[in-house]
Order: structure tokens, then C-alpha cells, then sequence
């Protein structure tokens, strides 16, 4: 499964995390995401952003992290 793919998964796993919570709260999910170059994290982020919910994104290429708010 490539970045593309892993995008596509964790944007629906993250839509029905936040359909099963009846009281809006924040949330923070930490990502480990395998990412190559500086395009790939901007990938990461934009894909990431827009996802129905988050409030913010921080995308770490050293780390190979993603974390969602």
C-alpha cells in the first residue's frame, strides 16, 4: 500500500472515529507514516487537512510522523 492508499485509510478511519462520538471533544492521533521526501509530507498534510474535524496537522519527515488534532 502506497502513501496514496494510506492517505485514503486513515482519512476514513479517522471520519468514523469522529461519527461514533456523540460530545465534541478534541482528540489528538499520532500517525507513523512512511514518507520519503518533502513532497510526500506535503502530501501527508494536505490529504490530512482535509479531513472532516481536524483542527490541525503536524507532519515530522525525520520522525516519519503525522499528528492530527
Amino acid at each position: 500500500m502506497g502513501v496514496e492508499g494510506t492517505l485514503e485509510y486513515i482519512s476514513d478511519l479517522l471520519s468514523s472515529m469522529k461519527k461514533k462520538k456523540k460530545k465534541k471533544q478534541t482528540q489528538t492521533v499520532a500517525l507513523k507514516i512512511r514518507m520519503d521526501c518533502e513532497g510526500c509530507a506535503r502530501k501527508v498534510k494536505k490529504v490530512l487537512s482535509g479531513v472532516k474535524g481536524a483542527k490541525s496537522v503536524d507532519v515530522d519527515l525525520k520522525q516519519q510522523k503525522a499528528t492530527v488534532t
